[in-house]
This record gives structure tokens, sequence and C-alpha cells, in this order.
């Protein structure tokens, strides 16, 4: 049966019993009647005090008081400078004569008169004339503001509005039901996006929030639960949601969250020795800092015994040994490490090991208001900035109910599909070295350089842009800029083309990618894998088709789908994509109109409604998703960022196994990683 919210409504209900849902209904039903009671009180207060201020005018107005004329002014003191003449300003005398004179010197001119000024010594100033009657009537009280629309406790189950919120539906359960509603989701075909924390230590609780998305219903899922502080603790839903596991580790490194049941909740992004949890709202840095590693550090892992031939042959039938990939290493692309276990040439287990370069991107979002974090979003994905900018400026947009003007959606659609094109290109070139093939890259980055020459010109940056703002841009895309990109549209086809011709086609590819890696759609689903990942599952997955945002569903276009699900299916997924941005760009600029490329009335300084609000984007990698938590403040309370590269590697523990090592390398580079995209 196809997933529905009146369906989600109905099992729900059923999960979470209905004496606790007829008692939240209750309590929202009395908090309903407290804030109207409390707004008819204010309303009648007002009333009465705008009735006061009319009859205290209306008195004033008949009763006038009396004119009073003004005491003159004391006259000035006699100044010691004599009055000013009434004649004609005297010429300045001529300079003296110097020790040595310039030749033909002629004598200065006198300066033209000068109008007289009007003698002022000992005149008398006329008196101001009295208020005319009825002037002195007291000012009217300016009316009091509106109140603020009050926050009423949530149900337990309730249908939202995705346009005002990003999701379609939000249950609220016990810890101990956590599981459950894991399981009917999976058994509705739901995968899970992610895992957020909140620590509300106003209430003394902790919350975790679970995002599902569904990948052909266009249902967006929220699950909460709350903890106390003091003893966080949820069941793990890793045994349903393979993907889970790593968003479990990640918060418990950043809350403390225990999630019981999980195989091991070792540190993931902090160090292996932190002992502090920096998302808490009670971490202070400055009085807990960041301990720093001793001279010698210790081992990241323990030693390995030193085997002998005899020990070996006492031992397992079959000898392994452990490979270090990486943290430095060419095939990572980045400071990653992936420990693997291998039998020969043979992949047993590959573990990945994040966090080298964590940077603590949602800690920031804490400390900084709004518009300050803006910059922080094009360094997450140094290759995709102007879609991560996207969201984020989406997100706020949403919760402020901003109208974005239709020539700067049409500017962040190009751009964006620019900047797909541009991150495609790089991985093209990376991906084929990886392989061996050394001078498609050279090929790639001066395709990719076309791209980065407009960009330039019109932000001013080739990388870390920071182009959109919260209801529009930076600045207007002028005619150079459009004419820069649709020569390059004219440029990119036959090049594509070439591409395909030589490399696409080259039987060597085929036999490096075909049927190598396989990654199936169900492991996407249960992972969170999307992006070409997923496309290439045979899943036509899009956040531009299934949650349409900025002017996408007036476009046509393709979704290229491969249901082969090996390492060549997702590179033509790719491959099709730049064709498509191609296409895209194209009737962007043919529909693309004069007019206002930032939002009216803007406020200089952000304050959100309370509440969570989110905002999701088809990024180069996949689906990226930005939820924020507002407490009608200036900064974020929580800021939360999905990045499409964390989940898509999270399959590669499962997917590498009984992979030989190249094959397993080839497979890594179809994922299409970005490690500050991990990290973060």
């Amino acid at each position: 049966m196809k997933p529905s919210v009146e369906r989600l409504t109905e099992q729900f209900t059923q999960l979470i019993g209905p004496e606790a849902f007829a008692k939240a209904t209750a309590a929202r039903a009395a908090a309903q009647a407290a804030a109207k009671v409390a707004a008819e009180a204010a309303a009648a207060k007002a009333a009465a005090a705008a009735a006061a201020a009319k009859a205290a005018a209306a008195t004033a107005g008949a009763t006038p008081a009396p004119a009073v004329p003004a005491a003159p002014r004391p006259a000035p003191a006699a100044s010691a400078v004599a009055p000013a003449a009434t004649g004609p300003a005297a010429p300045r005398p001529a300079p003296a004569a110097a020790a040595t004179p310039a030749p033909a010197a002629a004598p200065a001119a006198p300066r033209p008169a000068v109008a007289p000024r009007p003698a002022v010594a000992g005149a008398p100033v006329a008196p101001r004339p009295a208020p005319a009657a009825g002037a002195a009537a007291p000012v009217a009280p300016r009316p009091a503001p509106a109140p603020a629309a009050p926050v009423l406790p949530p149900l337990p189950v309730e249908a939202t509005n995705h346009a005002a919120k990003g999701y379609d539906f939000d249950a609220i359960v016990a810890p101990d039901q956590v599981v459950k509603a894991a399981e009917i989701l999976d058994a509705d075909g739901f995968g899970l996006d992610t895992i957020t924390g909140v620590d509300w230590i106003a209430q003394n609780e902790m919350e975790v929030v679970y995002d599902f998305f569904h990948p052909t219903a266009s249902l967006r899922v929220a699950v909460r639960t709350r903890v106390p502080r003091a003893t966080p603790e949820v069941p793990t839903i890793s045994k349903i949601f393979g993907g889970a596991d790593w968003h479990e580790r990640e918060t418990h490194d950043f809350f403390g969250i225990k999630f019981t049941g999980h195989r091991g909740l070792k540190p993931f992004l902090l160090p292996e020795d932190a002992n502090f949890h920096p998302l808490r709202k009670d971490y202070q840095p400055d009085t807990a800092p960041v301990p720093t590693a001793p001279a010698a550090p210790a081992p990241s892992a323990p030693a390995l015994p030193v085997l002998t031939p005899a020990a070996v042959a006492a031992g397992a039938p079959e000898e392994t040994f452990v490979l270090n990939l990486g943290p430095q290493h060419p095939a990572a692309h980045g400071v990653l490490r992936v420990l693997m276990t291998m039998d020969g040439e043979w992949v047993e287990n590959a573990e990945p090991v994040v966090g080298y370069i964590h940077r603590m991107h949602e800690k920031m979002g804490e400390n900084r208001t709004w518009a300050k974090f803006l910059p922080n979003t094009s360094r997450i994905d140094y290759l995709s900035a102007m879609h991560y900018t996207h969201a984020y400026v989406g997100a706020v947009e949403r919760a402020l109910k901003i109208e974005v003007p239709e020539r700067a959606e049409y500017v962040r659609v190009i751009t964006s599909e620019l900047n797909r094109i541009s991150s495609h290109m790089v991985w093209w070139g990376a991906m084929l070295s990886d392989l061996g093939g050394l001078s498609p890259f050279l090929y790639a980055f001066d395709d990719r350089e076309r791209i980065l020459d407009a960009l330039e010109a019109l932000c001013g940056a080739r990388l870390t842009y920071c182009y959109y703002r919260f209801g529009g841009l930076y600045n207007d895309a002028d005619d150079a800029f459009l004419k820069a990109v649709r020569d390059f549209v004219k440029h990119m086809p036959p090049r594509l083309k070439m591409y395909r011709d030589l490399v696409t086609d080259n039987i060597i590819l085929r036999k490096r990618l075909e049927g190598i890696g396989p990654i199936s759609a169900d492991m996407c689903r249960k992972y969170g894998a999307t992006g070409p990942v997923i496309r290439g599952a045979g899943v036509a997955y899009d956040v531009r088709r299934v949650e349409p945002y900025s002017v996408y569903p007036k476009l046509q276009f393709k979704i290229p789908v491969y249901p082969q699900a090996d390492s060549m299916a997702r590179y033509l997924v790719r491959m099709d994509e730049m064709e498509e941005s191609l296409h895209i760009i194209e009737q962007c600029l043919d529909l693309i109109q004069p007019g206002p490329f930032m939002a009216p009335k803007v406020p200089r300084v952000l304050k959100l409604p309370p509440g969570d609000y989110t905002y999701a984007v088809e990024a180069a990698r996949g689906r990226f998703m930005v939820r924020i938590v507002s407490d009608n403040k200036e900064i974020p309370y929580r800021v939360k960022l999905r990045t499409p590269s964390l989940s898509n590697l999270s399959l590669f523990e499962e997917a590498s196994k009984g992979m030989m090592l190249p094959d397993a390398l080839a497979m890594m580079a179809t994922l299409d990683l970005v490690i500050p995209d991990i990290d973060r």
C-alpha cells in the first residue's frame, strides 16, 4: 500500500496509544483556551486605553488652556569684539616685503565687499507666538503591539504544511517506541535521512529527531522523542537502518546521548580521547578546552601482535592482514582513512575512519547570527558551494515567509546548475586518474575553468562563493555574465560528445566499471544514500522533482536513471546529468526577465519565529538538507547539516565486502566523496 499522511496518522496513533493521544489533545485544548482568554483580556485592555485617550483628547479640546505669552529673551551681553561695520569690508593690507622679493610681484587685489550683517548688540528678541487653542492636547498613546502567536504544545501525531516546515508528518513517541516507529516506516519503504540532537537545557531534556524520506512517494516524516538530560538513553535503530550507525555515533559525540544496543559508540568525529560533548548548551570551550595531544601521542589503534609462522599455522585457517588506506592516499581524495582487513587481494572488511578535518560547523552556527553563519555553508562541500548556500537561505526564507523575486530564483538555478557541472567535471577527471587515465583530468579542468571564470566575474570568487542572500542575491547578474553562460552552453555539448566517444565507450573503462561495486536500491534506502548513487540503482529520486523548490517546477528536465546499480551506472548518471544541467540553464536564459534581485523589506536583524524548519536541495552529490531550530533570537538555537557524502560513504563497509582491492577503490571513486562534506 502506498504510504500517505492519513495512513501514517492511523499507524502512529495506534503506536502511541489512545490514552496518550487523548492526554496531549486535552493539554493542547487547554492551552488554546488559555491563549484565547489572554488575547481577549489584552484586547479589552487596549480598547479601554484607547477610550481613555479619546476622552482626554475631547476634554482638552473643549476647554483650551489660556494662551500665555512667552517672556522675552534677555539681551545678550555686549561682546568684547566690536560689532561688524555696516560698510564694505576694508581690503587686506599688502603683505610685508620678503627678504628676497619675487620678480614682478603684483600687489594683492582687495577682497570684494561683503554684505553687512545686522547689528545684534542690544536688539530685543521678539516673543514667540502663543500656541493656538487646542494645540496643547495630549498625544494619543501608541497602540499596543499585537501579541505573538502562542506556542501550543504539539500533538503526538500531526500533519504539517511542507511549504511552511519542509516536512509533511510529525510524530512524538516515547523512547521505548522509537524502534517500533522505525519498523513501521521501514515496512512502508521509507529511508533514513539523518538524526538530529537538540539540547533543551531549560526543560532539562534532550530531543532526538529522526528524519525519514520516501524515494517515490514525496513524503518527509519527522519522528521525535525526548529523554532526561541526566540519563539520555534511546534504543538504537541501526539494526533496521544501517545508516543510523554513523548518525547515532555522531549524536553521541556531540550530546552524550547513549543509544542502547549499538554495536559500539566509539568516537566518530571527535578525538578518540574526547571526554566532552560540544553541542550541549552548558559546554563552554573557554573553561573546558579541547585536550591537546601529548608529545608522543598514543596509537590510534591497539598494536597488532607479532605473529610467527608457527602462530599463523596454529591460528585462523586463512591469513589476513590489515591495510591502512590513508589518511594520506591519492585514492581518498582528502584526509580519509579506511582500515581494510584483507585476505590477499580480497576485502574482508573496510571500516572508514573520518573526522580528521572536523571543524564543528554546527557549533559555529550556535555562536553566530543568522547572517554571519552564511559563509560557513560555502566551506562544507567546496565543490558544490552554491547548493549548500541555497539550502541555508531557503530555510531562513521559509521561516520568515520571504518571497524571493523571480529573477533571483532564475539566477540561483543558473549558478547552481553551473556549479553542478563544474563539480561533476572534477569528479570525472579525478575518477579516471584513479583508474590510470591522466589526460582526461586536464580536459576536465579546462572546461571547468570556463565556469569558474564566469562565476568569478559574477560574485568575485571561484570556489567558496557565498553569493546568495536572504531574499535574493548579493548583486544582479549583468548581461556580460548571461552572455558568458550562453557561450558555455554552446561550447559544452560537443565536448561531452567527445568524452563519450573517447572515454565512456572505451572498452577498458567498461571492463573496469561494469558489474563492479553493486549498490542496490534497498541498500541506498537503508543507508540514506542519495544523488547519483540511488539513481544509479534505478530509483528516480531527485529533490528537484520530489520536493520542488525555486523555479524548478517551471522547467522541463529528465532524471537520468540506470537500473544496473553498478559503478558504470553511477558513472553514466553523472555524465547524463551534465547534459540535463545544460538544458536547464538554456531554459532559464530564455525565461529570465528584468526585475529586482532582492526581496523588499528584508530585516537587517533576523529573528525567526520559534520552531524548527528544514530545507533540502539536490546538490552535486545528492540530498543536502538544513534543519534550523529557532527560539526567536538573533542566533540559531541549533543548526543541523545533513550532507550527502556522509550517508553515501556509510554504506562502503557493507558494499565492499568480498571485492578485490582495485575494484573497491573504483567503487569508492563512483561515490564522489568530498571529505569536508563528511567531517564538517
